[in-house]
């Protein structure tokens, strides 16, 4: 065993293996669910049903990423409109050499405790200079743990996720249509 002065050392792991055990319990309700209202099926309504498959796998499919991108999403807004907000000045830009989120920055900023110069903790694709006046958010009781309102990873990733389940959405509307044409 292994002992740490950490509170949350370790809960990574843990946090890790529910999801999964609720991913799992999730998809054996669904496929027991479309077990059973598979089997009430008559005959004709099964040959429909196997040409229109294929679609509504993709559409099921296609739910999950939209699903986390709006999870994503509205923990952001959640976030963003909860936090406490200050003026504030980018004093330092820090370019990494990763291509899709290239900068962070170091910002001036003054709150009802007190001035401070901190690493704020958005990671952005947008570069911005040195003396560019932006909004900084962070939580009252660490007004030191900073974040830029800019269009950042989170943003992006829940960008991505909604893309990638919209595309599947209208390639699953494709298959039910062209599979509709095809049984009629």
């Amino acid at each position: 065993m292994v002992f740490s002065r950490d509170p949350d050392f370790g809960r990574v792991a843990w946090y890790v293996a529910v999801a999964f055990a609720g991913i799992g319990v999730f998809a054996s309700l669904v496929f027991a669910c479309a077990w059973l209202w598979i089997s009430l099926r008559s005959e004709k309504q099964m040959s429909q049903l196997r040409s229109r498959a294929p679609a509504y796998l993709l559409m099921g499919i296609s739910l999950v990423p939209i699903g986390f991108g709006l999870l994503v999403g509205a923990q952001k807004v959640v976030h963003i409109t909860t936090a406490e907000k200050a003026d504030g000045v980018i004093t330092y830009t820090r370019i990494s050499h990763h291509s899709f989120v290239k900068y962070s920055f170091y910002v001036d900023y003054r709150t009802a405790s007190g001035r401070f110069h901190q690493y704020a903790f958005t990671d952005t694709p947008f570069s911005k200079a040195v003396g560019d006046k932006v909004t900084v958010l962070y939580q009252s009781e660490d007004p030191r743990q900073v974040e830029i309102l800019a269009f950042d990873t989170e943003w992006m990733i829940s960008a991505l996720l909604l893309t990638l389940g919209a595309a599947g959405m209208l390639a699953a509307a494709i298959l039910l249509r062209r599979s509709k044409r095809v049984t009629a």
